[in-house]
Formats: C-alpha cells, structure tokens, sequence
C-alpha cells in the first residue's frame, strides 16, 4: 500500500454494509525487481468491517493504468527509433521493429494485442502532440476495451 496506485486504492476505500464479492479482477504491471516478482494480494478479514473501492474509482484508476501504459509505450518506440537512427533503415521499418520489441518485453501477444494495432496506437499517440497530454486531459480508452 506504500506504492502510488496501492496509496491511490487506500485512500478510496469505503465501508460496505455486506461483504461484496467481485466478479472480475483485471491489473496488467510489470514490475522490474530481480529479487522478487510483483504479487497481489486479496485480504478478506469480517473481523471489523468490510471495504470496497467504488465503482467510479475503478473507472478512474483504469484511466490512470492506460494513461501510463500509453506514455511509456510511444517513449519507448520513439527512444528505440533514436537509438537507431544510425542504422539508415527506413522509419516503418524501424517503429515495426521496435513495436515488436515492446510487445515482446510485456508480452501483449498473450494478451491478444497485434502489431498493427499497437502500430496505430503509437500513431494516435504523435498525433497528439504532447506525450504527456493524455494526464492533463480527459480521453477515451481505445485498447483492447480496457476498463469496459
């Protein structure tokens, strides 16, 4: 609960009068500790209360997820086509590889995500001018129908 999503979840939670089951749970990280892989966990205790995060928190924290994914997706095929720029291949080629690479060190193939997709999520993504513009205003979730 130290982490900026968990104190985000922490500071949402609210007193249910029944315990509430949920029917889907869907969180996509990665974490990069050697040491020790990124665990979840769901602590049911009925010894004092029982919590829930409301629904319109978890719309928003699913905005905040794809937000983050979006800026680190286009930063890391505009830092793969800088990287190699020195290779003299043409761009399409170059953004294709390094879309690759993305998909493969998260592996959203398993996930059902596609080259041609991410392709024109990265596209979007220039479009917009400003990588970060996606926190400073309201936009629709377009992958994989995430937070539907």
């Amino acid at each position: 609960m130290t982490s900026s999503v968990g104190f985000l979840i922490k500071i949402t939670l609210e007193k249910a009068q029944v315990p509430v089951k949920g029917d889907k749970f869907y969180l996509y990280l990665s974490m990069f500790d050697e040491e020790k892989d990124a665990e979840l966990y769901n602590c049911v205790s009925g010894k004092k209360s029982w919590l829930r995060v409301p629904d319109h928190v978890c719309a928003k924290i699913n905005d905040i997820l794809e937000d983050q994914f979006r800026i680190s997706f286009v930063y890391f095929v505009d830092g793969m086509l800088r990287a190699n720029k020195l290779r003299n291949l043409d761009t399409d080629i170059l953004v294709k590889e390094a879309i690759a690479e993305f998909m493969i060190d998260y592996e959203l193939d398993e996930c059902g995500f596609d080259l041609e997709s991410m392709r024109r999520l990265y596209n979007r993504g220039k479009e917009e001018g400003h990588k970060i513009s996606r926190l400073q205003v309201k936009t629709s979730n377009r992958v994989k129908n995430y937070g539907q």
